[in-house]
């Protein structure tokens, strides 16, 4: 770790020399001659956690992730706009062979897609709830079959399973 350290010093050594000659960071005695951090210079290797993955940089292991994930972002978002492209000039083309006439516009075909998604969300939607609403009346009967349990046990205390 102190090697890290000063090396960070010594790489960010323009930033620590600009500022104030009373300044904390200038107080370290590698700053304090010019002199003493020289030969130290040539020595400091900068390398990038995006860069490598296998020599040890100081920079933390979740940053390299960060810097992937922007790369992974900006990729799809060129990927889904390279796709529509592609889909609505194949589709231009496809109206342009069969003489499909000129009220079948891109903005027509967009919208149709568009439909076409909502509807198929409508869907999913309603068998999400139909599944949840299944699933809330198992825990209901769940729930009154302990309660008559318990009121069957006639003390009225519960009664746990041990089992688990």
């Amino acid at each position: 770790v102190l090697d890290m350290l000063t090396a960070s010093l010594i790489h960010h050594r323009n930033v620590i020399d600009g500022f104030s000659p009373n300044h904390i960071a200038r107080s370290i005695p590698l700053f304090r001659s010019s002199g003493v951090i020289a030969p130290a210079v040539d020595k400091v290797i900068i390398k990038y956690a995006w860069d490598s993955s296998y020599a040890p940089t100081g920079v933390p292991p979740h940053i390299k992730q960060l810097v992937e994930l922007e790369l992974l972002r900006a990729r799809s978002d060129t990927l889904v706009a390279d796709v529509t492209k592609s889909v609505m000039d194949s589709l231009t083309n496809f109206f342009e062979q069969q003489h499909i006439g000129p009220e079948l516009t891109v903005g027509r075909v967009q919208a149709m897609i568009r439909e076409a998604t909502q509807q198929n969300a409508n869907l999913a939607i309603n068998e999400v709830v139909e599944k949840f609403q299944e699933s809330l009346q198992n825990l209901t009967a769940a729930f009154e079959n302990t309660q008559r349990t318990n009121s069957d046990n006639g003390d009225g205390s519960t009664s746990r399973n041990t089992n688990t």
